[in-house]
């Protein structure tokens, strides 16, 4: 049997693959505008911020004041498929 972290490890890194994976599979266009409602790179920007602040609450230190007002939106330089990509990892592996 695996440890508590070990499955969470797991489920973190099956989770990345597979947003990563999603975002490989649209285009700019659809990741700029969306379909209905936000824009891919605007949510995929605050899961990221989100997962920074539960790395932080992790390490047992205070995130800090939420950082948007209203609907999180991506900055301009993570509006790449690669981009939003690497900050997705990146404050994935802030969690692992």
């Amino acid at each position: 049997m695996s440890s508590i972290r070990e499955a969470a490890r797991k489920w973190v890194s099956g989770a990345q693959d597979c947003y990563v994976k999603d975002i490989a599979a649209m285009s700019h266009d659809l990741l700029d505008k969306g379909n209905n409602g936000r824009a891919p790179y605007d949510y995929t920007h605050e899961v990221a911020v989100v997962n920074r602040r539960v790395a932080s609450r992790l390490r047992r230190e205070e995130p800090g004041e939420w950082p948007f007002e209203g609907w999180a939106v991506a900055p301009s330089h993570l509006r790449t498929p690669d981009a939003i990509s690497a900050d997705l990892k990146s404050s994935l592996e802030e969690i692992l």
